[in-house]
């Protein structure tokens, strides 16, 4: 009979969990919308969010060009750095975001040329 192992909910998960609830909740997204914008699956998000879970250095990338506080980017960095990243070691252009970037794919030229420009 197979047992089930609960996954070690650590404090840096926990934060993590917490942080990622926080940008949710400000962008004011449902799990599913915001799974999407940061392309994951909504079961994986509720598993971050409840902090059994922490996800691989492309998706904590794309948590930490949401954050805007400290509350919310710390906890990311500390998880990235579980994964041997320092936020050192981030070039500024990894993290700027722009929040009216449309999804990968889906830019149009004229988009294209603001970003360079910007």
């Amino acid at each position: 009979m197979a047992t089930s192992v609960s996954p070690e909910r650590t404090p840096v998960k926990l934060a993590l969990g917490s942080a990622a609830r926080s940008i949710r909740k400000r962008l004011a997204l449902t799990q599913v919308a915001f799974a999407q914008k940061v392309l994951l699956r909504q079961n994986t998000l509720s598993r971050i969010e409840s902090g059994c879970f922490t996800p691989g250095p492309a998706k904590l990338l794309r948590f930490l060009r949401l954050a805007a506080t400290e509350d919310e980017r710390g906890p990311i960095l500390k998880a990235m750095e579980a994964h041997g990243f320092r936020a050192c070691d981030l070039s500024p252009s990894l993290v700027d975001f722009r929040e009216d970037f449309p999804p990968s794919g889906s830019t149009t030229n004229s988009q294209r040329e603001d970003i360079k420009d910007a």
